[in-house]
């Protein structure tokens, strides 16, 4: 581990010389495959403001180092997600496609980890990272190959809340990230979150209502054009046959939405609406 110490450092060094950085990659991923040196690595490849290259030898590792990453994540991410909002254009990408790259390779175990990374994430005082956190929640559960099932309440409850965030750009990611999470949750599961959604809805309700002093409460999320689309997603299917119980209940919800919270400027009818159950819903929604 000695002649690591020694090694590790001139890699690193080398990074910075656009003639050498590629041989020192693979000179990395190579130390990477045979010793567990991620411990030394990493703390260096962090340092804020990442630069170009250190921003692309995370992302290298991050495709080699599947096995030791999980335990590191804590360490990796924080900086990628700082990262995605840097001035330089070309960090900027680099350090979101290594982001990308964690959240492809984090195996089952790893899960928890990122999910804890990510809710962190989302809470931070920074616009920025709430953001990169956001879309990174989006991003994982569009392209990761795992079961994510579990893990998709928390999460949607999460982006609900995060609708009414006060930056405007990260109610647009989160609300992104929110489509792309129910709809990864196979159908006959979403019913199941009536309720979640009804608690979400009025947490981010809450969360607006004491930003003001007085006037109605208005949640950002929901101003947005095509708004409620995610949600619809689980009322639709709340309101078939199998779910007869919680169609009233989905209808109610629909309802407080529109009513409240959505602007209706570039809302399209999606064709889904042709069947009864969707039209019964449209006529809620527009009611």
């Amino acid at each position: 581990m000695q002649a690591i110490d020694e090694i590790v450092p001139t890699l690193l060094h080398a990074l910075e010389d656009d003639e050498t950085s590629d041989t020192t990659l693979d000179g990395l991923k190579q130390i990477l495959r045979t010793t567990a040196v991620l411990p030394h690595i990493l703390p260096k490849l962090v340092h804020l403001p990442l630069s170009f290259f250190n921003a692309h030898a995370l992302e290298a590792l991050a495709e080699v180092a599947v096995l030791g990453l999980n335990f590191h994540l804590g360490t990796i991410l924080p900086a990628l997600l700082s990262t995605m909002g840097a001035e330089d254009m070309d960090v900027q990408t680099l350090a979101k496609e290594a982001a990308e790259t964690v959240a492809l390779v984090v195996d089952e175990e790893g899960v928890k980890y990122l999910i804890v990374e990510l809710l962190k994430g989302v809470g931070d005082t920074l616009a920025l990272i709430r953001r990169s956190s956001s879309y990174l929640i989006g991003f994982f559960f569009k392209y990761n190959k795992l079961y994510l099932v579990d893990e998709a309440p928390n999460m949607i409850s999460t982006l609900i809340i995060l609708l009414s965030d006060s930056d405007s750009s990260t109610v647009e990611v989160a609300w992104e990230a929110l489509s792309r999470v129910i709809g990864y949750v196979p159908k006959e599961v979403l019913p199941s979150y009536i309720k979640l959604v009804r608690g979400a809805v009025s947490m981010s309700r809450d969360k607006e209502q004491r930003k003001k002093k007085g006037g109605p409460v208005v949640i950002p999320g929901f101003c947005l054009p095509k708004a409620l689309q995610p949600l619809l997603l689980i009322f639709l299917q709340a309101s078939y046959p199998d779910h007869r119980q919680s169609v009233s209940l989905a209808g109610e919800e629909c309802h407080l939405v529109y009513i409240e919270h959505l602007n209706t400027k570039g809302w399209d009818v999606p064709e889904a609406f042709s069947s009864s159950a969707s039209n019964n819903i449209y006529q809620v929604l527009t009611r």
